[in-house]
């Protein structure tokens, strides 16, 4: 670019990473922040550059890639969850970090408090632990003869207990047996579905973050073996044969998450940056899964879907 007396000025290209426990083809939402971005005045190749490292569902990958991004020298890196938080963090704690999808960043550590976090981190939190209750609720909706659900997640999952305890409450009052299965490592993960076999459960509640997404093909395989209903907490198993998720609407995640980034471009401090949370969530029903599985999805469902698969 050329002046007005012939100089050249330089433009000022700023990096972002992106790291996702994710493969691509599982990181759809991820992959819209460019046009995101956009909107703010961030033009790819122009002004910005994003530095994209996927994990593929193999979290002992994280480590190798958080350093791969760092060597790169963003001046923001976005992570998925925090686990990929975690692996950045593990090398420098001078780059801000903006979180996806943020699990109780104060108990596990991240920060000093939602308002005020005092260091490198800040976020979309996932959701409160309503939220889960309002699952439950959802599914027993959408299959009515449910009386033993299993809530499926890793067992790192910071403030599950929480969230379990709102499950909880609310199988009770829907007169549903609860039924808890931690996956502590991804190896673990096909002795854990053994022993729900043993149980035995009408329905499953998969929390996919950690070890269960690392094995999400499993799960799903699982799922459909068994011709078990699933409910997820995240859209992207839905379109890979999950029957119902009920998560943050992805396009408002997205763009408050490009805004955050924005806003650390132009020199915020993630320390003084609020942690957010969602305000639109979004009902997504996979009818052909439904039709694999026999059952009958009623009409109160389809009516409040926000996205029906068919």
């Amino acid at each position: 670019m050329r002046g007005a007396l012939g100089q050249t000025r330089s433009v000022t290209v700023a990096r972002v990473g992106v790291l996702s426990g994710l493969s691509r083809v599982n990181s759809s939402a991820y992959l819209r922040l460019p046009d995101a971005l956009r909107k703010l005045g961030w033009i790819e190749g122009k002004n910005v550059v994003l530095e994209w490292r996927f994990a593929d569902g193999e979290p002992m990958r994280l480590p190798s890639l958080a350093r791969e991004l760092v060597q790169s020298t963003p001046a923001v890196i976005v992570a998925g969850t925090n686990f990929e938080a975690e692996a950045v963090l593990a090398i420098t704690r001078k780059i801000p970090l903006v979180l996806w999808t943020a699990l109780d960043p104060v108990g596990s550590g991240l920060a000093d408090s939602l308002s005020h976090p005092g260091g490198s981190v800040t976020g979309l939190l996932w959701a409160d632990p309503g939220l889960a209750a309002k699952m439950l609720d959802v599914f027993h909706e959408a299959v009515p003869s449910m009386r033993r659900v299993a809530v499926l997640y890793d067992a790192r999952f910071p403030g599950i207990e929480a969230y379990l305890d709102a499950d909880r409450t609310t199988a009770k009052s829907l007169d549903i047996e609860l039924i808890t299965f931690p996956v502590g490592r991804v190896e673990d993960l096909d002795g854990v579905l053994a022993r729900m076999r043993e149980i035995g459960v009408d329905g499953i509640k998969i929390v996919p973050a950690g070890a269960v997404s690392a094995r999400l093909d499993r799960v799903l395989e699982y799922s459909s073996s068994r011709r078990l209903p699933t409910i997820y907490t995240a859209q992207y198993p839905i379109e890979r044969g999950g029957f119902l998720a009920y998560s943050p609407n992805q396009f408002e995640v997205l763009g408050r998450v490009a805004s955050l980034v924005d806003k650390l471009l132009k020199g915020e401090s993630p320390a003084n940056m609020p942690f957010e949370y969602p305000t639109r969530f979004e009902l997504t029903v996979n009818v052909r899964t439904a039709q694999t599985l026999g059952i009958p999805v009623p009409q109160s469902i389809l009516l409040r879907a926000d996205r029906v698969i068919r």
